[in-house]
This record gives structure tokens, C-alpha cells and sequence, in this order.
């Protein structure tokens, strides 16, 4: 408990102990890249790499859909094909 108390109040100390240096520390800064390089940034690390085995169950299979029809105005049958890259996991 005395931990986890200490951590929760060391910064409101540190702003009374050193408050230039603690401004300068903390202005200026976009306050969004403390956001993303302490807190998303190691959690989106954390999570792609404890999913990559199951990033390497995924099985890709290139099919072509077909689809014809005859097109009444020109007189034509025209024929449309599609390629679609189709994920599988097992």
C-alpha cells in the first residue's frame, strides 16, 4: 500500500521540490505524445506480438468470381471477373 502511495504522490512533490525544472519538463510538449509513446504505443507492441502465432494460422487463397450477362442494349454478352484475396483462419 505504502508503494503504490508513494507513486501517486512523488509527482505532486516533485512540482513543490522543482517546480522550474518541472515546468520545463512538461511544457511545450505535445502532452498527446507522452499519451502514445508510454501508453499505446507499448500496448499495441504487446498485443501484435503475443498474437503472432495466431497472425500465422491465416491461410490466403486468391479465387476469381465470374459473373456473366448478356447486356440487351449493346447485343452483347460481356463477362466481369473479379480477383479477391479471401483470409482463412483454421
Amino acid at each position: 500500500m505504502r508503494s503504490e502511495l508513494t507513486y501517486l504522490i512523488n509527482p505532486f512533490f516533485a512540482v513543490r521540490r522543482h517546480p522550474i525544472q518541472y515546468h520545463n519538463a512538461n511544457s511545450g510538449a505535445n502532452p498527446w505524445r507522452k499519451v502514445l509513446t508510454n501508453y499505446l504505443v507499448p500496448a499495441v507492441a504487446i498485443s501484435v506480438v503475443t498474437n503472432i502465432p495466431k497472425f500465422m494460422e491465416i491461410k490466403l487463397d486468391r479465387s476469381t468470381v465470374t459473373e456473366s450477362y448478356f447486356d440487351e442494349a449493346s447485343q452483347q454478352h460481356i463477362e466481369v471477373r473479379e480477383g479477391l484475396l479471401v483470409g482463412s483462419g483454421q
